[in-house]
């Protein structure tokens, strides 16, 4: 019989525990009105508490909604602008900043591995998984004018290889998968940003390179890449005092086309697919200052609507694509507090708070694979994060 705690109207800090008799009268400490189902035992999700269509699912060991939170070991090393992808059982994260060549994986019981290091040091590589293989193009490495153009790659073994370069040398290009026939790179940026680039290059399941159609704009930032259907969606490309609201999406032939805007300018937000949806929630606006909440969703006919928005505004969060969510945590809402907060949305983009995270964090990366979404690495208050931070399915 211990209390809730409501902060402002709708959100429960999951770290109180519910008391049964204050749900089941139907009221919280500020005496707020909410829907309520039955309560569910220690591990059972059954109870609910809606609210401003947000679900706030809760049993006896206290909130939950379907995803349970817990830690890997962390990182050899504290690093943000990690490369990510996933590759056979495997998710796999390579690089970062301060400028290493570490790769590390795990697999689905959580076990850390160590693969043979990239091939060179290096922040903001260039990662994505296609036809068996994880691949690392590119990223910026420490000493003057230190860009590079090479492409590692890992099997479903982890053994590592190469590639031919790429035909220039570039950092923090943007990827996602055209469905299962092509790993599609864009954007990017040359050392020190001199240089913004519009090109496009896809790799097929036999890692055949092909060019494709460039972007719209030039891109050093975006809501990073999402999958949706046929298509793969790059949102809020910005390069200097553009504007942040072009989506472009390239089909199976490579063929880019310009979707329906963002309902407004953003970038540095994230993206994540789910069901038959693509989600880009939060995200900042350079030429205003401002920071967003806002959701926009894009269906398999990059018809775009609005979602519920995420709770606060943040950016520099982080996006996974899990079985049966799209799942963001952290980020920032002034540039400097990382925060905690996890939120996902379902196929029916109904909206979830989930546990929080034990480590705050801004920057950091997500990925998807199967029932869980790994966060990693990050920013903290004056310091680069090692912490590998998991949301599974049951």
């Amino acid at each position: 019989n211990k209390n809730i705690d409501v902060i402002g109207t709708s959100k429960i800090d999951k770290k109180i525990y519910v008391s049964v008799l204050s749900i089941k009268n139907g009221k919280l400490l500020n005496n707020e009105k909410y829907k309520f189902d039955d309560i569910g035992d220690e591990e059972d999700s059954g109870g609910r508490v809606e609210s401003n269509n947000t679900i706030y699912s809760i049993c006896k060991s206290g909130v939950t909604s379907g995803l349970s939170f817990r830690s890997a070991e962390n990182l050899d090393v504290g690093c943000y602008s990690i490369g990510v992808a996933s590759v056979g059982d495997y998710v796999i994260f390579g690089g970062g900043y301060y400028y290493t060549n570490k790769v590390t994986a795990y697999d689905q019981s959580l076990t850390k591995i160590l693969p043979t290091v990239l091939t060179n040091s290096v922040e903001e590589p260039s990662a994505g998984g296609i036809g068996g293989y994880a691949l690392f193009c590119g990223g910026e490495g420490s000493g003057l004018g230190a860009v590079y153009s090479n492409v590692d790659k890992y099997d479903t073994s982890l053994t590592k290889s190469t590639l031919a370069n790429l035909s220039y040398a570039s950092s923090g290009k943007f990827s996602a998968n055209i469905g299962d026939s092509y790993l599609i790179f864009v954007g990017g940026f040359s050392f020190n940003d001199t240089d913004r680039y519009t090109e496009a290059f896809a790799y097929n399941t036999s890692l055949t390179r092909t060019n494709a159609t460039s972007l719209s704009t030039a891109a050093q930032f975006s809501n990073e890449g999402v999958s949706i259907g046929e298509y793969a969606l790059f949102s809020g490309l910005f390069y200097d005092s553009s504007s942040a609201s072009t989506v472009n999406a390239y089909n199976a032939s490579l063929t880019r086309t310009v979707a329906t805007s963002l309902s407004v300018d953003r970038y540095n937000g994230a993206s994540a697919s789910v069901g038959d949806y693509a989600v880009i929630v939060g995200g900042y606006y350079y030429n205003t200052g401002e920071r967003y909440a806002t959701c926009d969703v894009y269906n398999k006919s990059l018809t775009r609507s609005s979602g519920t928005s995420l709770s606060d505004v943040r950016n520099a969060l982080a996006g996974a694509s899990t079985t049966n969510y799209a799942v963001f945590a952290g980020g920032t809402p002034n540039g400097s507090t990382p925060l905690t907060v996890c939120e996902s949305y379902d196929s029916t983009l109904t909206k979830t708070i989930q546990p929080n995270m034990d480590n705050p964090s801004f920057s950091l990366k997500g990925i998807g694979h199967g029932k869980n979404a790994f966060f990693v690495g990050g920013r903290g208050v004056g310091t680069r994060l090692p912490y590998v931070q998991v949301f599974s399915e049951p």
